[in-house]
């Protein structure tokens, strides 16, 4: 089969395509055909080489996989040859302690694909069974892609949110960009007030169609002024960061005392200072999310089969035309998510 190799990261970094041996599946694994997969900022941290953690390479990137069930183990009995599927972004054992308590992504044996292990940037891949979610015929492969990540894991940041008080406001930051498009749309229906963020004026018809109440173009006066008159200078209570330092200390200059940072994103990898006073001042809390359930992705899976939530892909380019996915990545011209489909099909 044909695998796109990320050989070597950096400001000039080098793919090769190559040929190599379908994996060899295991009892309660599955191979897939991969027909789409979700190009994000993690990847394109790891092909500038800023992500480094748990990297090796040459790597085989893509984590937002959709495809077809080819081939299965003999203890596989919930999937068949023929089956259209989503895959978590970590491969997950199901068995584990933590895979039973819903936490898939913090699977004790858990392979995060496209990072530590062969992604979707392939012509076959193999995850275990338990990591494939069936999906229906009226969703397409580049929106199947999405499902899980960034669908998903906006459905899971949302989870550690407490259901929202009357006209209770969420921030939500770099809302044109592919999770935070998805964002505004759950934040909306789970009955918040949507502000979304964005640098590009151009994008707000669209971030407004998908739910939002308002949204504000960050300029040189900066969002935080504009939070802050919206609110009386108390600040918002939720804020959904897509983005990261580059908006630092914007955000938490916008968050109320008490108030709740959910960081879901950083795109440049920079440091940040903090004045801890402030925070205890505030008494607000800061936390970082990632990954997904698969409870979290069957829901995503019901809500876009019923046309609740509707997957935003800007565009698809050929796996082997990632360098110029990775520039329109860079440009923030995006609104929604860059998909790679396989062009050796």
């Amino acid at each position: 089969m044909k695998a796109l190799f990320l050989e070597s990261p950096g400001q000039y970094p080098r793919f090769d395509v190559k040929e190599i041996p379908l994996p060899r599946i295991e009892s309660d694994e599955i191979l897939i055909k991969v027909q789409a997969c979700g190009f994000c900022y993690h990847d394109r941290l790891i092909i500038s080489g800023q992500l480094k953690r748990g990297v090796t390479f040459p790597l085989v990137l893509g984590h937002e996989i959709s495809g077809l069930v080819v081939k299965r183990g003999c203890h596989v009995k919930d999937l068949t040859p023929g089956d259209r599927v989503v895959c978590l972004p970590t491969d997950a054992c199901g068995l584990c302690e933590n895979c039973g308590k819903n936490k898939t992504n913090q699977c004790n044996k858990g392979i995060a694909l496209g990072h530590n292990a062969q992604g979707g940037l392939a012509e076959f891949v193999k995850v275990r069974a338990f990591s494939a979610i069936k999906i229906p015929d009226n969703i397409g492969w580049d929106q199947a892609a999405i499902l899980a990540c960034p669908i998903g894991v906006g459905l899971e940041a949302l989870s550690l949110v407490k259901a929202p008080k009357t006209k209770q406001i969420a921030v939500i930051t770099g809302a044109g960009g592919g999770l935070g498009i998805h964002l505004v749309q759950l934040a909306k229906m789970k009955g918040f007030r949507v502000i979304a963020i964005t640098s590009d004026d151009r994008k707000e018809p669209i971030i407004l169609e998908m739910g939002a109440d308002q949204v504000v173009v960050n300029e040189e006066i900066g969002f935080s002024e504009i939070i802050n008159a919206i609110t009386s200078d108390e600040g918002t209570d939720l804020i959904l960061d897509t983005v990261g330092s580059p908006l630092w200390p914007q955000t938490f200059r916008s968050l109320s005392k008490r108030g709740l940072l959910i960081i879901l994103g950083e795109v440049t990898g920079e440091e940040i200072r903090l004045n801890l006073a402030e925070l205890i001042f505030r008494g607000a809390t800061i936390t970082g999310h990632v990954g997904v359930s698969k409870n979290s992705v069957v829901e995503s899976v019901h809500l876009v089969h019923e046309k609740k939530i509707n997957p935003v892909v800007w565009k698809t380019f050929p796996m082997e035309n990632i360098l110029d996915a990775s520039k329109s990545l860079e440009t923030h011209n995006h609104l929604g998510r860059i998909v790679l489909t396989p062009n050796w099909i």
